[in-house]
Protein backbone atom coordinates (compact mmCIF):
# COMPACT_ATOMS: atom_id res chain seq x y z
CA UNK A 1 0.00 0.00 0.00
CA UNK A 2 1.12 3.34 -0.80
CA UNK A 3 0.99 6.37 1.09
CA UNK A 4 1.18 9.49 0.26
CA UNK A 5 2.57 13.08 2.10
CA UNK A 6 1.26 16.74 1.70
CA UNK A 7 4.06 17.33 -0.48
CA UNK A 8 2.69 14.22 -3.39
CA UNK A 9 -0.31 15.10 -3.26
CA UNK A 10 0.34 18.56 -4.26
CA UNK A 11 2.54 17.45 -6.53
CA UNK A 12 -0.46 15.33 -8.01
CA UNK A 13 -2.72 18.14 -8.24
CA UNK A 14 -0.42 20.97 -9.93
CA UNK A 15 0.15 17.80 -12.71
CA UNK A 16 -3.35 16.67 -12.64
CA UNK A 17 -5.05 19.82 -12.36
CA UNK A 18 -8.84 19.77 -12.85
CA UNK A 19 -8.75 15.91 -14.07
CA UNK A 20 -7.89 14.92 -10.80
CA UNK A 21 -11.32 15.69 -9.04
CA UNK A 22 -13.95 18.77 -10.07
CA UNK A 23 -14.27 19.36 -6.12
CA UNK A 24 -10.81 20.52 -6.63
CA UNK A 25 -11.84 23.51 -8.85
CA UNK A 26 -14.72 24.19 -6.43
CA UNK A 27 -17.16 22.63 -9.27
CA UNK A 28 -18.13 19.61 -7.07
CA UNK A 29 -19.63 18.64 -3.61
CA UNK A 30 -20.85 15.84 -1.85
CA UNK A 31 -24.01 15.92 0.11
CA UNK A 32 -24.38 13.14 2.87
CA UNK A 33 -27.54 11.82 3.03
CA UNK A 34 -27.33 8.52 4.50
CA UNK A 35 -30.08 9.83 7.29
CA UNK A 36 -32.40 10.97 5.19
CA UNK A 37 -35.57 9.54 4.36
CA UNK A 38 -35.83 8.67 0.70
CA UNK A 39 -38.62 11.02 0.08
CA UNK A 40 -36.13 14.01 1.01
CA UNK A 41 -33.48 12.32 -0.76
CA UNK A 42 -35.68 12.84 -3.81
CA UNK A 43 -36.91 15.59 -2.89
CA UNK A 44 -33.09 17.29 -2.37
CA UNK A 45 -31.94 14.96 -6.46
CA UNK A 46 -35.22 17.44 -7.78
CA UNK A 47 -34.06 20.49 -6.07
CA UNK A 48 -30.57 19.79 -7.48
CA UNK A 49 -31.99 19.15 -11.40
CA UNK A 50 -34.17 22.35 -11.25
CA UNK A 51 -30.67 24.45 -10.76
CA UNK A 52 -29.27 22.75 -13.69
CA UNK A 53 -26.86 20.58 -11.82
CA UNK A 54 -26.39 16.93 -11.90
CA UNK A 55 -26.37 14.75 -9.54
CA UNK A 56 -25.19 11.03 -8.99
CA UNK A 57 -26.73 8.91 -5.71
CA UNK A 58 -23.18 7.37 -4.48
CA UNK A 59 -22.40 4.55 -2.29
CA UNK A 60 -26.13 3.62 -1.79
CA UNK A 61 -26.78 1.74 1.60
CA UNK A 62 -23.54 2.05 2.96
CA UNK A 63 -22.22 4.48 5.73
CA UNK A 64 -20.17 6.86 2.96
CA UNK A 65 -24.15 7.23 0.99
CA UNK A 66 -24.07 10.55 -0.68
CA UNK A 67 -24.96 12.63 -3.36
CA UNK A 68 -22.14 14.03 -5.55
CA UNK A 69 -23.31 17.16 -7.37
CA UNK A 70 -21.71 18.45 -10.55
CA UNK A 71 -22.38 22.14 -9.94
CA UNK A 72 -23.52 24.19 -13.46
Amino acid sequence: MEFFTSASWAEIIQREGARLSRHLAGRAIDLHIRTLPEWQKDALMAAVAATGARSLHELKGTSREHLHVDLP
